[in-house]
């Protein structure tokens, strides 16, 4: 099935609505999966591709169009092509379908999303003063060490609620495998950090993508997000990454996403991006669900 085919399935019940990028990606992304998210592009103006199947806005005029670009977006056209007119289905009214949007919307994360669900992170989550302590202590200890003392590692392993599984991390031997594992993280670029503590031959016993991305967070705050089941499950839902598992070979992809909404949104820390995305899953996610 073609990405154009996948567009007009997931948008036909939206006849008449204008829709955002963002949400048109969750669309297709809530029926198709496995689809790449960076294909879903509803302003491609080039008309019908025959080989990418791209043939979204209706600039054309041709009636394989999907959408009608508008101010606000795009709008869902009346006739979406040969895909509706093999598939039967009722077509219910645009109010009734903009309700049903309504009580589901698709994620759209930028400035409005963070000023309302950061501070929401405090109605169940009570951790932002041992944060900045930590931040403070690792920056310290970076400073004058070059890694951490095992204390600080046990208290961000305990600020990350994961004592539970502490038993698989050889504390017996910190000194020389962490501390010196965590030494090597600091000086490799962006992309190798999460890899010199996890990938195969060198992986730390007890520290898994969770974990050890904390780990780098706490050493490189501004840099280094931390992937979690929570932030990915949103930003998996909001179509920014391709999977919502959280292991060292979609932290990349993660870390990419993380730093896009970043840039869309300026003046909002990798912190203050966490706390809206973890309150929004706990608080809203997990309960539509």
């Amino acid at each position: 099935m073609t990405i154009h085919d996948k567009i007009a399935v997931a948008v036909k019940r939206f006849i008449g609505i204008t829709l955002s990028t963002q949400q048109v990606q969750a669309l297709v992304l809530e029926q198709y999966p496995d689809t790449n998210p960076t294909s879903i592009i509803p302003s491609d103006h080039s008309g019908p591709n025959p080989r990418s199947g791209r043939s979204y806005c209706n600039c054309s005029g041709k009636s394989s169009q999907i959408f009608a670009r508008d101010e606000a977006g795009y709008k869902v056209r009346d006739s979406t092509g040969t895909v509706l007119r093999r598939e039967s289905c009722s077509v219910v009214s645009a109010p009734k379908q903009r309700a049903r949007l309504d009580a589901h919307p698709p994620i759209v994360i930028d400035n409005a999303f963070l000023s309302e669900w950061g501070p929401k992170y405090e109605r169940t989550e009570n951790d932002e003063d041992d944060y900045q302590r930590l931040v403070a202590v690792v920056a310290k200890e970076m400073a004058s060490m070059g890694t951490i003392s095992k204390k600080t590692f046990l208290e961000i392993w305990k600020w990350k609620g994961a004592m539970r599984v502490i038993r698989h991390v050889k504390i017996e031997d910190y000194g020389s495998l962490y501390a010196r594992a965590f030494r090597r993280a600091a000086s490799e670029p962006l992309e190798r950090k999460l890899a010199v503590l996890l990938e195969s031959g060198v992986k730390l016993p007890g520290v898994e993508a969770a974990t050890g991305s904390t780990i780098i967070h706490f050493i490189h705050p501004e840099m280094m997000p931390i992937i979690d089941v929570r932030t990915i499950g949103v930003l998996f839902k909001a179509g920014l990454i391709s999977t919502d598992r959280k292991d060292l070979s979609h932290y990349e992809e993660f870390r990419r996403a993380i730093e896009q909404i970043r840039r869309k949104c300026p003046g909002w820390s990798l912190r203050q991006i966490d706390r809206a995305l973890f309150a929004y899953h706990k608080q809203f996610l997990e309960k539509s669900q």
